[in-house]
């Protein structure tokens, strides 16, 4: 997601005032179940259940807002402004379980529950502002505001009335393998030149990055 803008403004006043925004949200639920229920399982190899989820947000948003002025008096104001969210879940689960069955196994019996999310994120934001004259003022602003947020239910589990489990092994596994990967940055740039010139500049960039996964093998 990209946003730019441009004024130019040229006289014996010359204002320029130039301002761009731009604003993404990508959002991904899941479910993700491998399992056994209300069944009777006679197996003369291995028993396995496998769930995995690798959900993927790619995402880049970025805004450039630029200004001239020029005159006897020139005046510049240049605004920009880009925000991001990027969620993964919340809910969401992934869930390998064997609930309310009898299984017997010769071989192995394993069940296997991984959450392997990927948030790739860059928000940018950036502000120029240049005047010129007898009294020159150059003011620019650039903000950034990027959230990502990692939230799954991962589980591997046995429950349940059935009349029992049997194998020659027995394994469970819930993993978390989830990644975050986040660039934000605000630049803003102010020029003023006369016999009178001022030239405010101010950039801000905030992010905030959370997995926040339940992992249960039980």
């Amino acid at each position: 997601t990209t946003a730019a803008s441009l004024s130019v403004a040229i006289g014996g006043v010359g204002v320029a005032v130039s301002g761009a925004g731009a604003a993404a949200q990508n959002i991904i639920t899941t479910t993700t179940n491998a399992y056994i229920a209300d069944s009777v399982i006679d197996s003369a190899e291995d028993v396995t259940l496998e769930a995995s989820d690798t959900a993927t947000i790619d995402a880049t948003v970025a805004a450039l807002s630029a200004s001239v002025a020029g005159g006897g008096v020139g005046v510049g104001v240049s605004i920009g402004g880009a925000a991001a969210r990027n969620v993964i879940g919340s809910p969401s689960q992934v869930q390998a379980y064997i609930s309310d069955s009898t299984v017997t196994a010769d071989g192995a019996l394993a069940l296997s529950a991984t959450e392997a999310a990927t948030i790739n994120a860059a928000v940018l934001s950036g502000s120029m502002a240049i005047a010129a004259g007898g009294v020159a003022v150059g003011v620019g602003a650039s903000g950034v505001l990027a959230r990502n947020f990692i939230s799954t239910d991962v589980k591997a589990y046995i429950d349940g009335d059935g009349d029992g489990i049997e194998a020659d092994s027995i394994a469970l596994t819930a993993d978390d393998l989830s990644t975050i990967t986040a660039v934000s940055g605000a630049a803003a740039i102010t020029g003023a030149v006369g016999l009178v010139g001022v030239a405010v500049s101010i950039g801000g960039a905030l992010a905030v990055n959370e997995i926040d996964n339940h992992i249960e093998a039980y």
